[in-house]
């Protein structure tokens, strides 16, 4: 039996100078090449089968134990098993035992063919020697742990893996050098080539902002590489404020006449705190609009509300409104803005009466008859009718008083009534600043059936100032319309049923009165009552 693979190698050439013999002979197992001594590991160790075989037919190789414990043994790939040399006359077939035990062992090969001819048996001895268990070895990674966050805020745990590269059973503890740094389990083992995760904690509760240092040791008794130190930080950033809702001012205040555009007011939303505000305005309050309603805002930001009132529809008066304003998770949330507005009439800037007709008295001093187109006279149910017959024609009627000074209120009443022949395309209402030896004037007309008004002026021919404009206060053909101009120095403001549709710097001194225009249409037929001229105070 050799035992070094040189020896084989020296054989194998001397089989290959071998004349083979005789047909039908039984194959020949020369020789056993495997170790004499092996470790009891339970890993496998190769031999070989040195055989020759003139016919070329070994189909079988063969073990049998002699000595030892078979239970020990594992032959691979197997106590019999085709060897896979059909064919070959000479070669050598490869074998691995391997013992789990200690011991002695002695074995007989023998090899047969497909004749079923038996070679000659060859018997082979070795020894499993005990092998001394590798000690086990620490293996602890990650080499350091961090930790980041906010002060009282709950962070996630992290993860020691604790390995065993070495053999053996490894039996570790844990342990923390800090209150704040928890392990998840403080004993534990690993067997040899195992591997077991450690949770590490890190609680925030009670610890201010700042840096924080720790070590978590890992002890193996009699294991290689320990004991195993892991160095632990834990950065806590300072905790956020919360966002805090700031609104200013708490109250508004809107003061204005009856149909006029108030100016706008506004009011500042602020996070006076930290993190992000996402703010929400509103109101029930018919008479409000707001923009934006609703924002974000980081710590220190401010944003805008632009609150709007409509006093279309109010009548004068003092009027109560709230604004809200909510910021969910916010400290002051929510917060409240209140709202009065005070409307007055536009007639209480006018005062003590210059001058009223309600044209229930016949011989008021108005122009009556018809002559050049149009016809002029006072109604049995006490109103002023100016009726133009012809198109493209104005006519017009000075009130029976002296000319007024530049500031004055003057409120008249008008109708187009339409009704069989009457047109409803036209234009009536009231003028103002004339000169009647020059026939000139200034006028504010309405056109009711285009729902438009006209400022303009008459110097020889008709000069429109300022539209026709299109304004919702004018109801229509056959409804009592309410005009107002509010006269001071050389500037006007004209009403329409209470609301003031236009603003113009022109003159305004002058004599008054009232007028109706056609167009292409004849037949304009205007109403007239409740005309009066006041001191503006």
């Amino acid at each position: 039996m050799l035992g070094e693979s040189g020896k084989l190698l020296v054989l194998v050439g001397l089989l290959g100078g071998l004349a083979l013999g005789l047909q039908g002979s039984p194959p020949e197992l020369l020789f056993v090449d495997f170790p004499e001594t092996i470790a009891a590991d339970g890993q496998p160790v190769t031999g070989f089968l040195l055989f020759q075989d003139p016919d070329g037919d070994v189909v079988k190789a063969q073990f049998e134990l002699l000595e030892g414990e078979r239970e020990a043994l594992t032959i691979e790939p197997g106590w019999e098993f085709d060897p896979g040399v059909k064919g070959e006359t000479e070669g050598a077939i490869e074998f691995r035992i391997a013992a789990a035990a200690p011991g002695a062992f002695k074995l007989r090969a023998t090899l047969r063919d497909g004749a079923g001819l038996t070679s000659e048996p060859v018997e082979f001895a070795f020894t499993a020697e005990a092998v001394s268990a590798p000690a086990p070895v620490l293996a602890v990674s990650p080499e350091r742990l961090e930790f980041r966050g906010r002060e009282g805020e709950a962070l996630a745990p992290q993860t020691l893996t604790i390995a065993n590269a070495g053999g053996g059973v490894l039996e570790w503890v844990a342990r923390s050098d800090q209150p704040w740094l928890l392990v998840g389990a403080t004993r534990g083992t690993v067997p040899a080539g195992g591997r077991v995760e450690l949770q590490i904690i890190a609680q925030t509760g009670g610890l201010a902002a700042g840096t924080y240092e720790g070590t978590v040791t890992i002890t193996a008794e009699g294991a290689e590489g320990s004991p195993a130190r892991v160095p632990v930080t834990l950065v806590l950033e300072p905790k956020p404020r919360p966002p805090v809702l700031d609104v200013s001012p708490t109250s508004l205040s809107f003061r204005g006449e009856v149909g006029a555009a108030l100016p706008s007011r506004t009011i500042t939303v602020r996070n006076a705190g930290g993190g992000v505000l996402s703010w929400r305005a509103s109101t029930t309050t018919p008479w409000l609009s707001l923009s934006p309603t609703s924002g974000q805002l980081e710590g220190g930001r401010r944003a805008t509300i632009t609150v709007r009132v409509s006093t279309q529809g109010l009548n004068p008066g003092s009027y109560q409104g709230r604004i809200t304003i909510v910021a969910e998770g916010a400290e002051n949330s929510p917060q409240t803005v209140a709202v009065t507005l005070q409307l007055t009439a536009p007639t209480e800037r006018c005062g003590s009466t210059i001058f009223f007709d309600d044209f229930s008295d016949r011989n008021s001093g108005w122009v009556v008859g018809d002559f050049q187109g149009a016809s002029w006279g006072y109604t049995q149910d006490g109103q002023y009718r100016v009726l133009t017959k012809w198109s493209n024609t104005i006519a017009w009627s000075w009130a029976p008083l002296p000319r007024v000074s530049g500031s004055f209120c003057l409120e008249v009443d008008v109708k187009h009534l339409v009704q069989g022949a009457l047109s409803d395309f036209g234009m009536l209402g009231v003028i103002f600043a004339g000169n009647p030896d020059a026939r000139t004037f200034a006028f504010f007309g309405i056109l009711n059936p285009l729902g438009a008004y006209v400022v303009g002026r008459l110097s020889g021919q008709v000069r429109f100032l300022q539209g026709p404009i299109v304004s919702e206060a004018i109801q229509g053909v056959n409804r009592t319309e309410k005009l107002l101009i509010i006269a001071r120095g050389n500037r006007a403001e004209f009403y329409i049923n209470g609301k003031r549709v236009t603003t113009l710097s022109l003159s305004t001194a002058g004599a008054v009165g009232v007028f109706v225009a056609t167009f292409d249409d004849p037949n304009v037929n205007g109403r007239f009552d409740n005309f009066r001229v006041r001191e503006f105070r």
